[in-house]
C-alpha cells in the first residue's frame, strides 16, 4: 500500500512549510482545501480528470483544471512542495486511478503528501478558540475533536450527537463526511471568527487512510463490515484505515469501544496497547458501551430493564440508571440502541446536564431513508432503509424486523461478496425481490445458497411485486395474519441508477404512495 510517503521535507508537517500546492480532485474535499490554503497566501493548482462545469473555486480566482488524465507526468511535480489527494481517489495500484503512480513519484521527488484531515489537524491547532465549556480563559484552549467512524451509522451518530451538545449550549460543529467537510467548517468558523465548543467528525476509511497527522480527544468505531471493496485493498487494509480514528501517528483519543462488535473490540484493544502501551496501563483510556449492562466502572449500557445506564465510578456494582428506556425510543433494532449508548457515553466527557438530553432523545426521530417507517396500511409496515448501501447494513435493517419479511435490493455491488448475504437470509429466508441492471453476482450467490428470489429491472417493477404480493394476502395466510414489513434496505450503492441514496429511497416512497393510492402525508409509527 502506498500509505505514507515519507520524506524530508514533511518533517515539520505545518502550513508554514509548504508554498506551492497540487490538489488531485476536484470534489467538496479538493475544493474546501484548496479555498483554505489560498486563504492562507499559497500557491494552488487543482487538477480533475472528469470535465467539471463549474470550474470556478467561489472566492478565489483558482480554476480547476479539468480533463486532465491521471497519471499525471513529472512536469507537474517540478512546479510543487506538496501533494494533497482527495479522499474519493483510491491509493492502490489494483484500482487503476492513477493514484498510486503519482503517490510512488511523490516519494522519488520528496515531495510530502496531504490530506483534507491533515489540513484540518493544522488548522485547529493554530487556532485560539473561546470555549463555553471548559478553561474559558486560556487562549491556548484547543477544542475537544469528536471523531466517528464504522461501516454503518457514522452520520446518523454525528448528527445525534450534534443535536444533544447543542441542545444543552454547547456550540458543536458537525465535519467531514457529513457536510460541511472539514475545511469547509474551518472556513465557516473563520469567516463568523470562533471555534467551537466542540467538533464533531465523521470520518470514513477514505478519509483516513492517508492522513499523517491527528490527534482526536474522543474516538470510536462504531462497527464493521464488508464495504468499499472497490477503493481498499482488501478487508485488512480497510480495518488499518478506520483505526487511525484513535489518533495519527499514534493514539491520542480516548476510546469508545462496542462491546458488542467483539473481534472488533479485540483489535481495537490491541491497537491501542501496541501503540500506546503506556498510556493504556496507567489509567483506563476507554469507555465501553453496548446493549447489555456496562461491565467495568464508566462503562455505558442497558439494562435487565431496558433502561440506559452506566456503572459508577465511585461505588463497587452501583449502576445509575437514566430515565430512559428502550421503550422511550423512537428507533428500532439492536444497533439503533447501541448507538444511543455511545452517545450518551460521548456527551458525559462534555456535560452534566443529562435532564435535557434524555428529554431530546425522547422526542428523536429516525432520519429520512434509515430504516424510516413511512407508512402503515393495514397488516402492511414499509421502511425506507435506502441508506443500507452495504451488507452489514442490510443484516442489521433485517434483525430489527421479525417475519414476514419483504426484503428489496440491488444496485452497485461494489465488489462485496454477497455469499455473506446468503448465509444470513438462508437462516431466516426473506421474500427477496433483487432489481437493477448489474446484480448477476448477487443472483448467482442466492441460487448457489437455495434462496427463492424474483428478478426485476427497476424500481416500477419491484413496487408493482410488492402490489400483487400484499394484495394476494400470501404472506398474510402463511404466517397467521401477522403484519408483512417491506425493507427497502439495497444492501448496495445506488449510484448505477440514481444520483444517490437519497434519490433512490425518495423514488420507492413515491412509487410505493402511488401504487397504493394513499397520500404521502400518512405516514408509519412503529
Amino acid at each position: 500500500m502506498n500509505e505514507l510517503v515519507k520524506t524530508k521535507k514533511n518533517k515539520q508537517l505545518q502550513s508554514v512549510f509548504f508554498t506551492k500546492i497540487l490538489i488531485i480532485g476536484g470534489g467538496i474535499s479538493g475544493r474546501a482545501c484548496a479555498k483554505w490554503l489560498n486563504n492562507k497566501g499559497k500557491e494552488v493548482i487543482i487538477v480533475d480528470s472528469r470535465n467539471l462545469d463549474d470550474k470556478v473555486i467561489k472566492g478565489t480566482n483558482i480554476v480547476i483544471k479539468t480533463g486532465i488524465k491521471y497519471p499525471l507526468d513529472t512536469s507537474w511535480f517540478n512546479k510543487i512542495d506538496t501533494l494533497i489527494i482527495s479522499p474519493g481517489l483510491s491509493p492502490h495500484s489494483s484500482k487503476k486511478s492513477g493514484v498510486a503512480e503519482m503517490l510512488d513519484l511523490a516519494r522519488r521527488e520528496e515531495i510530502p503528501v496531504l490530506t483534507e484531515l491533515d489540513l484540518f489537524e493544522m488548522a485547529v491547532n493554530t487556532k485560539s478558540q473561546s470555549s463555553n465549556v471548559k478553561e474559558k480563559s486560556n487562549n491556548n484552549y484547543k477544542a475537544p475533536v469528536i471523531a466517528v467512524t464504522g461501516t454503518n451509522g457514522k452520520t446518523s451518530v454525528v448528527k445525534l450527537v450534534v443535536k444533544l451538545l447543542n441542545s444543552v449550549g454547547i456550540d458543536a460543529q458537525p465535519a467531514g463526511n457529513i457536510r460541511p467537510s472539514l475545511l469547509e467548517a474551518i472556513l465557516l468558523r473563520e469567516s463568523i471568527k470562533r471555534m467551537p465548543d466542540v467538533w464533531v467528525l465523521e470520518l470514513s476509511s477514505f478519509q483516513l487512510a492517508l492522513t499523517k497527522r491527528f490527534s482526536p480527544t474522543f474516538s470510536t468505531i462504531l462497527n464493521i463490515s464488508s464495504d468499499h471493496s472497490d477503493w481498499h485493498e482488501n478487508g485488512e487494509e480497510y480495518l488499518h484505515s478506520k483505526l487511525k480514528v484513535f489518533g495519527v501517528p499514534k493514539p491520542t483519543a480516548k476510546a469508545f469501544i462496542c462491546r458488542d462488535e467483539e473481534k472488533l473490540s479485540r483489535v481495537i484493544y490491541k491497537h491501542l496497547r501496541n501503540s500506546n502501551s503506556e498510556n493504556i496501563n496507567k489509567h483506563k483510556s476507554f469507555i465501553t458501551f453496548g446493549i447489555g449492562l456496562p461491565g467495568e466502572k464508566g462503562d455505558f449500557g442497558i439494562n435487565q430493564s431496558g433502561r440506559f445506564c452506566y456503572r459508577n465510578f465511585l461505588k463497587k456494582n452501583i449502576y445509575h440508571e437514566f430515565e430512559l428506556s428502550i421503550k422511550d425510543i423512537n428507533l428500532i433494532g439492536a444497533h439503533n440502541f447501541s448507538n444511543i449508548a455511545f452517545c450518551l457515553a460521548v456527551a458525559s466527557q462534555i456535560t452534566n446536564k443529562f435532564n435535557r438530553i434524555i428529554e431530546v432523545l425522547k422526542n428523536h426521530v429516525a432520519e429520512n431513508h434509515r430504516l424510516e417507517n413511512f407508512l402503515s396500511l393495514d397488516q402492511t409496515r414499509f421502511f425506507d432503509d435506502s441508506k443500507a448501501t452495504n451488507i452489514g447494513a442490510t443484516v442489521a435493517a433485517m434483525n430489527s424486523l421479525k417475519e414476514p419479511i419483504i426484503l428489496i435490493i440491488g444496485g452497485d455491488t461494489k465488489g462485496q461478496d454477497f455469499n455473506i448475504l446468503s448465509k444470513f437470509l438462508v437462516s431466516r429466508p426473506p421474500y427477496l425481490i433483487v432489481f437493477g441492471k448489474n446484480v448477476s453476482s448477487i443472483c448467482e450467490e442466492f441460487f448457489k445458497a437455495g434462496l427463492n428470489f424474483y428478478q426485476v429491472e427497476n424500481l416500477n417493477e419491484v413496487v408493482s411485486l410488492i402490489k400483487k404480493i400484499v394484495d394476494q394476502k400470501v404472506l398474510k395466510n402463511d404466517l397467521n395474519e401477522k403484519k408483512i414489513n417491506v425493507l427497502f434496505s439495497p444492501a448496495c450503492s445506488s449510484l448505477d441508477m440514481f444520483n444517490s441514496f437519497r434519490h433512490r429511497g425518495q423514488e420507492f416512497k413515491k412509487l410505493i404512495f402511488s401504487e397504493f393510492k394513499v397520500k404521502e402525508t400518512i405516514v408509519g409509527k412503529i
